[in-house]
């Protein structure tokens, strides 16, 4: 005759695997469920969710940004795509919709002074009819636009500023880096008879 004690282990083995997959199943389920969730317009028919976008068009370094507190991206100087995810804001534009965007600068050269200095303004969001990404638009004299817009700056039918781009002979790089790299030549232009 077998001990008790053995055919108990027995019976038990069986058991704690069966409660180990449901505990699994129960566990795929709710995962499955947040990622449904995030997936989701944002569970709300009143709101949007989309990326925060940052375009620089000034020679100092965005050293990081936030729109009401979310983001923390740096941008360098005259450049675009410090990009992150998610921000909700009402699907349908209203009149007197803002946003606080704070953000940091630092010189845009290599040997420039790294000490950041810290702004902060109640920026309006510009009129929207359909929910896209939230692109905010660094622009000379501490001036910050917020266009939403479902692509980029280089899209067509895009309504903000244009794409950041470079003054002529500007570089990130020191005056002194710079002095002994010769000048980039013209792109060729189509031939001529």
């Amino acid at each position: 005759m077998k001990p008790a004690l053995p055919y108990f282990h027995e019976r038990r083995k069986p058991l704690a695997r069966t409660m180990r997959r449901h505990w699994q199943v129960l566990l795929g389920v709710c995962l499955l469920s947040l990622v449904s969730a995030c997936g989701a317009k944002s569970g709300q028919d009143d709101t949007a969710m989309g990326s925060i976008d940052g375009y620089n068009s000034t020679d100092q370094a965005i050293t990081p940004f936030y729109v009401n507190n979310h983001g923390g991206v740096s941008i360098n100087a005259y450049s675009g795509g410090g990009s992150v995810c998610c921000i909700l804001y009402p699907r349908k534009w209203h009149p007197g919709l803002t946003a606080k965007v704070k953000w940091a600068t630092s010189s845009g050269k290599s040997d420039g002074d790294p000490t950041q200095t810290w702004h902060e303004a109640e920026v309006p969001i510009e009129p929207y009819d359909v929910p896209g990404s939230m692109n905010v638009h660094f622009l000379p004299n501490d001036e910050v636009r917020i266009v939403i817009f479902n692509g980029s700056p280089r899209a067509e039918g895009y309504k903000g500023p244009p794409y950041p781009e470079a003054p002529p002979g500007w570089s990130t790089r020191s005056d002194v880096e710079d002095a002994g790299v010769p000048p980039v030549p013209a792109a060729p232009q189509g031939e001529t008879k």
